[in-house]
């Protein structure tokens, strides 16, 4: 009999085993997946974002701005302008078909 729960006992363990393998291979897969969407998310904002401290200041005067003017300051945007554009502002090219 002895020899009987001996067996038992590691056919329970092979199969506890195959279900960590099993588990392991699924959680791998999922990493994999996660890194390649990260990867993405970086390509398309390589950004580093800004750390919880800063943003929640930000948020603060985002907040008290509101309370005081009762709506939020407008930011202002910068002009995005080429390197093109900026070599044709400044040596005057393109302005002659004007």
């Amino acid at each position: 009999m002895w020899h009987g729960d001996l067996l038992k006992l590691v056919l329970q363990l092979q199969e506890q085993l195959a279900q960590q393998a099993r588990v392991i291979a699924r959680q791998a897969k999922q990493i994999e997946e996660l890194e390649s969407e990260l990867k993405e998310l970086r390509k398309k904002n390589p950004t580093q974002r800004l750390d919880d401290a800063y943003s929640v200041k930000a948020e603060e005067k985002h907040r008290e701005d509101i309370q005081q003017n009762g709506e939020p300051k407008a930011k202002k945007q910068k002009s995005k302008m080429t390197r093109a554009n900026q070599h044709r502002r400044e040596t005057g090219d393109g302005d002659s078909g004007r």
